[in-house]
């Protein structure tokens, strides 16, 4: 059986675009990419909805493709969603979600003022100040094994979180977990749907679950088909445990596909595998450039490169040599590394 071919790289028909861009080290996205990435995973069997955690890559190029593809925003302060409803005055607020962790009175305030849903992580608050709760719709966070300290309710806690949002006068409709670390996890994904199926017997008035797998389910990397797969069985396994509920994916860096770092040759030294080339992009700043492969981009035409680093910021060895004003691109630089952000 013959073995399809993976499709070209898009940077690599857009060189001369690119290089057009690149009169300094630039990050760039595709929005097609982008929106075929997320119209993609929320297309995953299971899912009602992605969000994405807009400060992983604030760039308005880029959450306008993810808006424009259906995806839902997230931060932890009133000040990020703020910047995301500022860039589409058209959207409503709904669409965005406040995830504040522990925070003190004032953040809570203003969180609950804004009118995005709210996600409190520990029940402290509706204890120490029940007064601003009143008439609000929450999202309680549970804690699931692994999550850090405070991380969320325990089940043993849920109940009187419960009876302390009832005596606050506000309704909690939404519970949130976090993803497994592991897709490939079985007893993770098995706890945290017993976790879930014991908390909403105990609360069958919740409305919404939401899956918080930023970081987790695809450690630092865009999702690849075989992650969406994976996700579609693991999904598949835990519906029949909400009851029809509608289930909500956040993600970071595994909804962001395909940035590229673009910086040019400055000095080329030496021959063969002991040639090395100099640029103008930054390595302290940017650690992961010498990690991954490089595309040397010259008049449309493509390398595939594999980049050394050394402590002066050289990439050798490297063949075939590269004169100097060469465009190099480092793709799969899906979070921010510092640099001018441009979307195509």
């Amino acid at each position: 059986m013959s073995v399809a071919e993976p499709p070209e790289p898009w940077w690599r028909s857009r060189a001369a675009e690119l290089s057009a861009l690149a009169r300094g080290p630039v990050q760039v996205f595709e929005a097609a990419s982008l929106d075929a990435h997320a119209r993609a995973l929320r297309a995953t069997p299971g899912l009602a909805g992605v969000v994405f955690w807009a400060p992983h890559q604030p760039h308005p190029g880029v959450l306008d493709a993810l808006r424009r593809a259906g995806c839902d925003f997230a931060a932890a302060h009133v000040a990020g969603l703020a910047e995301v409803a500022g860039l589409f005055p058209r959207m409503g607020a709904e669409r965005l979600r406040c995830l504040p962790g522990l925070c003190g009175l004032e953040d809570l305030a203003a969180a609950l003022a804004h009118g995005a849903p709210v996600t409190l992580r520990h029940p402290s608050p509706l204890r120490a100040w029940p007064e601003l709760f009143a008439g609000h719709a929450l999202t309680l966070q549970l804690a699931t094994p692994g999550d850090g300290v405070a991380a969320g309710v325990e089940a043993t806690g849920l109940a009187d979180a419960l009876h302390l949002a009832a005596a606050a006068g506000a309704r909690i409709t939404g519970l949130s977990v976090t993803a497994p670390a592991d897709l490939a996890d079985d007893s993770a994904w098995a706890t945290l749907a017993a976790i879930l199926g014991e908390a909403l017997a105990q609360h069958p008035a919740v409305e919404i679950v939401t899956l918080d797998g930023r970081g987790g389910l695809a450690p630092g990397r865009t999702f690849a088909e075989a992650e969406r797969i994976a996700l579609a069985a693991r999904l598949g396994a835990l519906v029949p445990t909400l009851g029809g509920r509608p289930l909500h994916l956040i993600l970071a860096a595994e909804l962001v596909p395909s940035g590229l770092c673009l910086a040019r040759v400055t000095q080329t030294s030496g021959a063969d595998e002991a040639a090395w080339l100099a640029c103008d992009a930054d390595f302290e700043a940017m650690p992961a450039l010498g990690a991954g492969p490089v595309d040397l981009l010259v008049a449309g035409e493509a390398s595939a490169l594999r980049p050394l680093v050394d402590r002066r910021g050289r990439l050798g060895p490297l063949a075939p040599a590269a004169e100097e004003g060469t465009l190099l691109a480092w793709p799969g630089l899906g979070a921010a590394v510092g640099l001018p952000v441009h979307t195509l």
